[in-house]
């Protein structure tokens, strides 16, 4: 019997969880409005290696695509329940060759998957694997360019669906540290609970994190005030915040 070969690795994956601010039935029916579903002629273009048509559809054709949408809610019925989430696959055909041509297993995380839900309270939430953190793990420079082309893009489609105020490099860093910034809000690590929101706020304004408390009336201020919001905030924080094993600086204007 031949023996079999086994190997693992570690790597760290940056988990994205993006509040809605409409219902859920209202979040789904935009996105199925703004992807197109899976046309299967791009397919055959790569197959059969049609150059010039592949050029022509990367170049306008659209970014990303819905593969296949499968309700999970709807399982929860074996259990006399129901909820509401749906799973969705989105992607690219022509994005996800450029990277498989370098990296076969890269195969692995295309198409994307993205979870839509309703929690308990009624708070809708997209929930997704960073692109760029997935095919990172490669450690081929190739590959994971076209991460983070895939990061922008998706993020674009589901914060305009979401309702969420527009897409941007501020907001995303937002969004990326949320979890972090929400244990300073709640744990507060010894200090008092309004002392650890106010250094939350200065870790969103840095584009570091958000807490669900604090955020919404940040993300609508414009540049001048948040300038001055967070030189507020740094008179009365430390230059350094402790979260977890790390800190974060917050930068200078």
């Amino acid at each position: 019997m031949a023996q079999i070969t086994k190997t693992s690795q570690s790597f760290v994956i940056e988990h994205i969880r993006l509040a809605c601010r409409r219902g859920f039935e209202d979040v789904h029916a935009a996105l199925l409005k703004s992807l197109p579903q899976l046309d299967p002629r791009l397919g055959h273009l790569l197959n059969t290696g049609d150059t010039e048509k592949i050029g022509a559809e990367r170049a306008n054709g659209p970014k990303l695509w819905l593969f296949l949408t499968r309700d999970h809610g709807s399982l929860l019925a074996a259990e006399g329940r129901r909820a509401k989430a749906y799973q969705h696959e989105i992607g690219n055909p022509l994005t996800a060759e450029r990277m498989t041509r370098h990296q076969l297993p890269a195969a692995l995380y295309a198409p994307l998957r993205v979870l839509l839900y309703e929690d308990s309270g009624g708070q809708v939430f997209f929930e997704y694997d960073l692109p760029s953190s997935l095919f990172g793990q490669f450690g081929d420079e190739q590959v994971t360019q076209v991460g983070r082309e895939l990061d922008d893009e998706l993020e674009r489609v589901l914060v305009a669906v979401s309702g969420s105020a527009r897409a941007s490099k501020f907001q995303r860093r937002m969004i990326m540290g949320s979890r972090a910034s929400s244990r300073l809000c709640t744990e507060a690590d010894g200090m008092a609970a309004s002392n650890a929101r106010e250094e939350s706020k200065a870790l969103v304004l840095a584009g570091i994190g958000t807490c669900g408390p604090c955020a919404p009336a940040i993300w609508t201020k414009p540049a001048m005030q948040i300038k001055v919001k967070l030189l507020e905030i740094r008179r009365n924080a430390p230059q350094r915040i402790g979260m977890g094993n790390s800190t974060a600086n917050i930068p200078r204007l």
